[in-house]
């Protein structure tokens, strides 16, 4: 970074200790209405065409889906049938819940029979809701307070509508509650590794700026556009550790000039030369990795991108604007000395193989049997991964609620066959229009109406088909005699006005297969292939969404993964200018994200440590959780990566020793990336102290390829690898260095040791 800007800071250093302390107070003022901005679930493909569907299900018939399930049974366990005061009571419940002006509709056992229980005991009443997620949320309590009002029923909600407000609370309570654990353990590891208060407490104070500078940003483009709440969550603890990591690289580079008697000025302007560079690109690699997230159109997926790119420029700003002004404020107070690191922070090395003790003898032992460790570890983390080949996805559903939450217990209820012959609510919703565009109640339209549904009747998991076909009966032409005469009967009149809307009509298709199950995907393909050429037809409901959340990622996925793989690719490659190291890089992450998804499918598909980490496994991983770990890790592992190397590097352009250079880079950089990682382990580890599921499978994924990228990657296998390639790993053409002095971003390392660059190993 340019030495003016050094400067500057220094002159400035009171304005960076007002903008922090400005921040951390708006934001904190911001926190709660941010938190009620942000929008609920964000697992369904954005303006896809199931949400188009459901639009014009609620245009034409006032009702896209069932938004909530009411389940019900008798306090005296008697039948809701056969029991005249059981079945008053579910009657007044039913009034009361259709008195309701949100209610569109709730359909009970009199309007369809299978949403009784087998024993008659239970039922499940299917309330759909006016408005959107909001206004929803908004009359919940009114409704929950109608569904408990009847004495002598005992009450469990469920569906979309209970599971939005409850993941809401849920959401603010883990993110509250790991917050209070993740501060005081990430305060702790710095004041080991520092043994100081003052610069222990410097990459908090940065970290508080970057969130909280976050939620009124947030807040505005929850205003412009969807943000999902999962997101905030995710948001705040990459944010969290990725400013405390870049405070942690800038801050130990400061006390390093300081020991070396280079004044505060001249200090920060070298800091921000070397550690600054590596925080920027850090930060560009970050970014540019969580933007690929945006080619998925999956709200919550986009909510990150948007969201964690605020709260890593946020930190960058803090690392790099804020930090320096602290710095300068500060003086030499911030220099001493540091525990992890093993004695001086005096970063002068005289022996050929760095300071003496843990990092050095490990690095020393790597770069003697180089081959040895990378084939071993690279064997390791291929056994590691080896898992993903039976990788299962699903979409989060009830099941991702604790057991003991209502919404789970109403799901567990309707999926067990023992209690109900199906589940209900397992409703595919098919809208039917004449492909003519003319009149639904035409006899030729009424005959192939009835003719689909009797062909739907036929498929594999289907129970039944309600709708236009249900009141026709088999004498559909005699509907056509009725409209034609003068006065048609009202009751009918009543039943068709809900069930058609000119060229268009609702059939229900209840299913007794899981919405996310294979079996679904093909029962849904054989309802549009069974269509007559007179209709047309198009899907709703959670299996249709299922569906193409599965095509949206197999679609997208691939695109997003090469646009991060490229981008890491050439921010490294700018960094350096070195492109052996740019592919080294760029493979080494591949396989720690292999052994991370590996872990993940052993641990929560195959359901093992479920007591220790308090979950239930469902058989399957979340679709969006290895995406999301693949743009985060991906852009993370640039931090330990960026920072090794340039430690090398600087070793490498003053000796020009491969073995010596490796040695002396992992030997300075082995405590404080492991301090680094030690504590985004801790605030990832966040999200896996709440009570989702798949928010705890992001977090222990995460942990895990952190984990894995900052001992087994960064500690042995980049240092074998690059032992292995010898002088070919800092290689660079030469216009690819006439580029980068021409952007600005070489190091001042010299005109001979660019010579010696460009010409290549040969001739070195």
């Amino acid at each position: 970074m340019p030495g003016g800007f050094a400067r500057t800071t220094v002159k400035l250093r009171w304005v960076g200790l007002i903008a922090l302390l400005a921040t951390l107070v708006v934001g904190l003022l911001m926190t709660p209405g941010t938190i009620q901005a942000l929008e609920p679930g964000g697992f369904e493909v954005t303006r896809g065409t199931v949400a188009q569907t459901e639009e014009q299900l609620a245009d034409r018939f006032g009702t896209a889906q069932v938004d909530l399930l009411i389940l019900v049974g008798d306090s005296g366990h008697g039948s809701l049938v056969a029991d005249p005061g059981a079945r008053a009571r579910l009657g007044t419940l039913l009034d009361r819940l259709r008195a309701r002006p949100e209610v569109i509709q709730v359909v009970g056992p009199e309007q369809l029979p299978l949403s009784l229980s087998r024993d008659q005991r239970e039922a499940v009443l299917m309330v759909s809701v006016r408005g959107d997620e909001r206004t929803q949320q908004a009359e919940f309590g009114q409704l929950e307070a109608v569904a408990r009002s009847v004495e002598g029923l005992e009450v469990a909600l469920g569906g979309s509508l209970a599971a939005n407000v409850d993941a809401q609370q849920l959401a603010r309570e883990d993110l509250q509650r790991a917050e209070l654990v993740a501060l005081p353990i990430a305060l702790l590891i710095l004041l080991i590794y520092f043994r100081r208060p003052l610069p222990a407490l410097l990459p908090i104070l940065v970290g508080g700026f970057a969130i909280t500078g976050t939620f009124p940003l947030l807040r505005g483009l929850a205003e412009l556009t969807p943000v999902s709440l999962f997101a905030l969550n995710i948001v705040v603890f990459l944010g969290l550790g990725l400013a405390i990591d870049y405070s942690l690289f800038i801050v130990q580079r400061q006390r390093e000039e300081l020991a070396i008697g280079n004044p505060v000025d001249v200090a920060l302007r070298r800091t921000l030369a070397t550690a600054g560079k590596t925080v920027l690109f850090s930060g560009i690699a970050v970014i540019v990795s969580l933007l690929a997230l945006a080619w998925v159109p999956i709200s919550l997926l986009r909510s990150i991108a948007l969201g964690g790119t605020l709260v890593v420029v946020l930190a960058n700003v803090g690392a790099l604007v804020i930090l320096p002004t602290l710095l300068a404020l500060l003086g030499g107070r911030v220099a001493g000395e540091g525990v992890l690191g093993g004695g001086s922070i005096d970063p002068r090395i005289e022996s050929p193989h760095g300071r003496e003790g843990a990092w050095s003898r490990i690095a020393a032992a790597v770069m003697r049997r180089p081959g040895v460790v990378a084939a071993i570890v690279g064997a390791a983390l291929l056994l590691t991964g080896a898992p993903v080949l039976r990788l299962q996805t699903a979409p989060a559903d009830a099941r991702m609620f604790p057991p003991t939450s209502e919404i789970h217990r109403v799901h567990a209820a309707l999926s067990d066959s023992e209690r109900f012959t199906v589940d209900p609510s397992a409703t595919q919703l098919v809208l039917v229009t004449t492909a003519s565009g003319g009149s639904m109640l035409a006899p030729d339209a009424l005959a192939a109406l009835q003719d689909y549904a009797q062909r739907l009747e036929s498929i594999e998991g289907v129970v039944a088909v309600s709708g236009l076909n249900s009141v026709l009966g088999p004498q559909h032409p005699s509907l056509a005699e009725l409209l034609a005469a003068p006065v048609v009967p009202p009751a009918l009149q009543a039943e068709l006005d809900a069930l058609v809307a000119d060229d268009a009509t609702l059939l229900r298709v209840v299913s007794q297969l899981p919405s996310a199950s294979p079996q679904a995907r093909a029962q849904l393909a054989a309802i549009e292939a069974r269509a007559p050429h007179e209709l047309e037809v198009a899907l709703a409901g959670a299996a249709a969404h299922a569906r193409e959340l599965d095509r949206a990622l197999a679609e997208r996925l691939p695109w997003a993964a090469l646009t991060v793989a490229l981008s890491s690719f050439v921010v490294l490659l700018l960094a350096f200018g070195a492109p052996v190291i740019a592919l080294e890089a760029v493979i080494m992450n591949v396989l720690s994200l292999t052994a991370s998804f590996g872990a993940l499918v052993f641990v929560f598909q195959d359901g093992r440590f479920e007591q220790l980490l308090d979950y239930r496994s469902i058989g399957t991983i979340e679709p969006t959780v290895p995406v999301m770990m693949f743009a985060l890790v991906f852009g993370l592992s640039m931090d330990y990566e960026l920072f090794l190397l340039s430690r090398i590097r600087e070793a490498w352009l003053r000796d020009a020793d491969n073995s010596r250079s490796v040695i002396q880079g992992l030997t300075r950089t082995g405590a404080i990336i492991t301090t680094a990682a030690v504590i985004l382990i801790v605030f990832v580890l966040g999200l896996a102290a709440g009570t989702l599921v798949f928010m705890k499978q992001l977090g222990i994924g995460m942990a895990l390829a952190i984990l894995i990228d900052a001992t087994l990657i960064r500690m042995l296998l980049v240092p074998a690898t690059m032992g292995l390639l010898g002088k070919w790993n800092w290689w660079s053409p030469a216009w690819l260095t006439r580029m980068r002095a021409a952007l600005g971003i070489e190091l001042r390392e010299g005109e001979a040791e660019r010579e010696r660059i460009a010409q290549g190993p040969a001739n070195s």
